[in-house]
């Protein structure tokens, strides 16, 4: 692109100008006026720079751009990334619970059964106590309340003489092997 620039300097003398001009005086020498026309041009060089800081303007915005683009795909990668572990850590938290809540249980069922075998029956009143109507004989029901769940046929195998009461020895032989209950 080229410019022109004009610049006049002046330097007149309004009569000398005057009479030079109208030519009425032979001797009149014209007055000294310098006009000095200037063209301003650009060069290719600037031309060159020009269009390098129109590329480097045009590259840095496209650079921002991927680097805003890029920032953004890192931060939903990471922000995926976190959620994804969050909830495999979760699972295996809650998995790792329940198989510890399932051995507490197991154990302390174990525990429960061991116990319960291991303690031996609450000792049964002596046979004066277990015949609270002082027959001289416990009846089913008296030996119910010592053994609340004896039947009828656990009795019956107990009672040898078979007499429908359990004396002193049949009762001290159920003592000391009572029905599996």
């Amino acid at each position: 692109m080229k410019t022109k620039y004009v610049v006049v300097l002046p330097v007149v003398l309004a009569l000398g100008l005057l009479v030079a001009a109208c030519g009425d005086k032979k001797d009149a020498t014209p007055a000294a006026s310098t006009t000095t026309t200037t063209t301003a041009t650009t060069t290719p060089a600037a031309d060159a720079t020009a269009a390098a800081t129109t590329a480097a303007a045009d590259a840095t915005k496209a650079a921002t751009a991927a680097a805003a683009d890029a920032t953004k795909a890192a931060t939903a990668a990471a922000t995926t990334a976190t959620a994804d572990a969050t909830k495999a850590a979760t699972a295996a938290t809650t998995a790792a619970t329940t198989a510890a809540t399932d051995a507490t249980k197991a154990a302390t069922t174990a525990a429960t059964n061991t116990m319960a075998a291991a303690t031996p029956a609450a000792a049964a009143p002596d046979f004066a106590t277990a015949d609270a109507d002082k027959s001289g004989g416990v009846s089913l029901a008296e030996a119910q309340k010592v053994w609340p769940k004896l039947t009828q046929d656990q009795f019956n195998a107990a009672d040898t003489d078979k007499n429908a009461a359990l004396s002193a020895d049949e009762y001290a032989a159920l003592v000391k092997n009572p029905p599996a209950m």
